[in-house]
């Protein structure tokens, strides 16, 4: 299988599938490890957020955290991604929600090579 190391594109899904946030992510890969810069691309009014992403590869499986280092960006988690083919990872993130607590919900997402 091809190494990650490239520019993608991540797509939030709300649960009737629509499209309502995307990410720029730039990812590196060595070995397993992986880690990578994400930036908000949609909506245009969070274009300002940006995280650190870290994790592995381990054979079909994409196993990822997020956080951001501006605290007003309190956004942060953790991904389960499947490799579906050489372009495209699908699965759920989980992520805290208000309050700090976890968010009891998956949120499908799809990580697509640009």
């Amino acid at each position: 299988m091809d190494l990650i190391t490239g520019t993608w594109e991540n797509r939030i899904y709300d649960p009737d599938g629509e499209v309502v946030k995307s990410d720029v992510i730039t990812l590196r890969q060595v070995g397993q490890e992986i880690a990578g810069n994400i930036r908000r691309e949609y909506p245009a009014e969070q274009s300002h957020r940006r995280w650190e992403i870290s994790g592995k590869v381990i054979g079909k499986d994409f196993i990822a955290v997020f956080w951001s280092d501006n605290p007003e960006i309190t956004s942060h988690g953790c991904w389960h991604l499947r490799r579906e083919s050489e372009s495209l990872f699908s699965g759920y993130y989980m992520k805290t929600d208000a309050g700090d607590f976890p968010s009891a919900n998956q949120v499908r997402m799809d990580l697509v090579r640009k």
